[in-house]
């Protein structure tokens, strides 16, 4: 009997799988695994009492909530870290205090969060989302290793050092090896007209400088705001040196509803501030935010991807990417 009952449950684990991901709708990847917890629930009631059947069902809700939340409103090196520690946190609690065997842990608190995230596989930012799906199975790994151990303090330690290292060394990298692009072509944009804060018009080829950056965003973009802070410290940090020309680039797509707040969130910074022509913003080919584009002093194209200053960027860091240039 317990047997056929895991059976079934892994097999409900399946198939709510292939359904999130042949419906691929939002809504669909948080209904699929709250249905699929309560039918395991059900299925699990005779091996385990139902107060602790209650006590995962909980437990299962309040970490996809902690990870729906933590998708909305930060960065996805933050989620992973949360969504790491909040299901390393349950499984250790049911594995240790509760006595609840892995498969039932597995089944219960980790399968449903794989389910959710299954849906960031099959969107356009599939490659971005990649860590996200992995992060509750990363976290089961080392709950297994902590567990059967027996050394519940020291792996736990080394545990969050690892969830500290993977969300914010290793995803920023892997970041940067699968959206940064360096290159060296003639690039069709230096020629579109920009607009700086006097109302003037330029381009790039008009720009006078060894290394030019310009970080593209829109006024609805969350992460977009998150990044300025670094675009500040890369700016201050040139600021002085007149071969080297710093600038966010606003494209104004047709919806306003974010400008006013756009605008008093880029009064903090001192860096250059353009935007793009309405009538050309298409032809910018911007396809994610926000993306930084590196010129060189022929006004080819260097790099293409994300602004990332960190010394703990080890794959094609903006500092080193700029050095490098002005000692071309």
């Amino acid at each position: 009997m317990r047997r056929r009952t895991i059976a079934i449950s892994y097999s409900l684990f399946v198939l709510a799988g292939l359904i999130i991901a042949l419906a691929n709708q939002p809504l669909v990847s948080v209904v699929i695994p709250i249905l699929y917890i309560i039918l395991v629930d059900v299925l699990l009631s005779r091996e385990i009492n139902i107060r602790l059947l209650w006590m995962l069902f909980g437990a299962s809700i309040v970490c996809l909530l902690i990870n729906i939340f933590a998708g909305a409103f930060l960065l996805n090196y933050t989620r992973f870290f949360i969504s790491a520690v909040s299901y390393y946190s349950v499984s250790v609690y049911f594995l240790e205090k509760k006595k609840v065997p892995f498969h039932l842990s597995f089944l219960t608190v980790i399968a449903p969060a794989i389910l959710m995230f299954t849906l960031t596989v099959f969107q356009k930012n599939i490659l971005i989302s990649w860590p996200i799906l992995f992060a509750p199975l990363i976290a089961f790994f080392f709950v297994v290793v902590t567990v059967r151990s027996k050394k519940l303090i020291l792996l736990s330690s080394c545990s969050l050092i690892a969830f500290v290292a993977l969300a914010y060394v290793g995803y920023p990298n892997y970041i940067q090896a699968v959206f940064g692009k360096e290159q060296n072509n003639r690039d069709e944009r230096v020629t579109l007209k920009l607009i700086n804060q006097d109302n003037d018009t330029l381009n790039i080829n008009s720009i006078n400088a060894k290394v030019i950056v310009l970080d593209y965003w829109f006024t609805g973009c969350g992460v977009c705001y998150k990044k300025f802070p670094h675009l500040q410290e890369l700016y201050l940090k040139y600021k002085d040196n007149k071969d080297v020309f710093i600038a966010s680039v606003n494209i104004p797509f047709n919806s306003s509803r974010y400008d006013e707040y756009g605008n008093s969130q880029l009064k903090k910074y001192s860096f250059q501030k353009l935007k793009t022509l309405p009538a050309e913003q298409q032809r910018w080919n911007i396809e994610s935010f926000p993306t930084i584009l590196i010129f060189d002093k022929h006004k080819n194209l260097r790099y293409s991807g994300q602004l990332s200053p960190n010394e703990y960027i080890m794959v094609n860091n903006t500092y080193k990417l700029v050095e490098q240039l002005l000692n071309e």
